[in-house]
């Protein structure tokens, strides 16, 4: 990346607090992975030739869509082929993140925020259902309408944790599990323990605690 990566900065925001008012400022903040796309590559800088003289233009890509040259500055052609091989291209990938459980207020829907990562060192870092801490740029996906969707240009993502398969328990966690183990109403408070906030939709919940 030839951007400083910012690490170890403490949250100063939550996914449901980032509004308007962060366009173009770097925050923080925690939440879960809920979905991940498959890395893609997207064009950083593109090289253009002119179809009629052969002159090469390097256009940087800033936009949602692909910048072309407006014209050949020497022979004033509008016609050009993109060379793929002589282009810069990276890594791209996208992210949703869902707000932390302590975040959501009684009853409300958790809240989603979308985010991207570019460049070979953010992409794969995490999996859905690892709590990560992420430090990123909040900017504006179009729409083609007047209304802009908010997401987050990721700058570093750090995995907070990883699968239970992973966890190490303890000889006080043990006990905990066997004393929980012996109670004869587990299933109802496990399935009672998945999203709280939710009122309702039992079986999904059973379905997701057999998962």
């Amino acid at each position: 990346s030839i951007y400083p990566v910012y690490k170890g900065l403490k949250p100063n925001r939550s996914i449901r607090e980032v509004s308007a008012q962060d366009i173009g400022k770097l925050i923080t903040f925690t939440g879960t992975v809920i979905s991940i796309s498959v890395p893609k590559s997207i064009l950083i800088n593109a090289m253009f030739k002119c179809t009629n003289c052969g002159q090469i233009h390097s256009i940087e890509q800033e936009s949602e869509d692909l910048d072309k040259p407006t014209f050949c500055d020497k022979c004033k052609n509008k016609k050009f082929m993109l060379l793929e091989n002589e282009s810069i291209w990276e890594s791209y990938q996208d992210i949703a993140i869902q707000e932390m459980p302590d975040d959501i207020d009684v009853g409300a829907i958790p809240r989603t925020i979308p985010c991207v990562c570019i460049g070979k060192h953010l992409t794969d870092r995490c999996l859905p259902g690892d709590v990560v801490n992420v430090t990123g740029l909040v900017k504006t996906r179009w729409n083609k309408t007047k209304v802009y969707t908010l997401i987050v240009g990721i700058n570093n993502i750090e995995p907070l944790s990883k699968d239970v398969f992973n966890a190490e328990l303890s000889s006080e966690d043990i006990a905990k599990v066997k004393e929980w183990g012996t109670n004869p109403n587990i299933r109802e408070i496990l399935i009672k323990s998945i999203f709280p906030s939710i009122y309702g939709y039992r079986e999904e919940k059973y379905g997701v605690l057999l998962c």
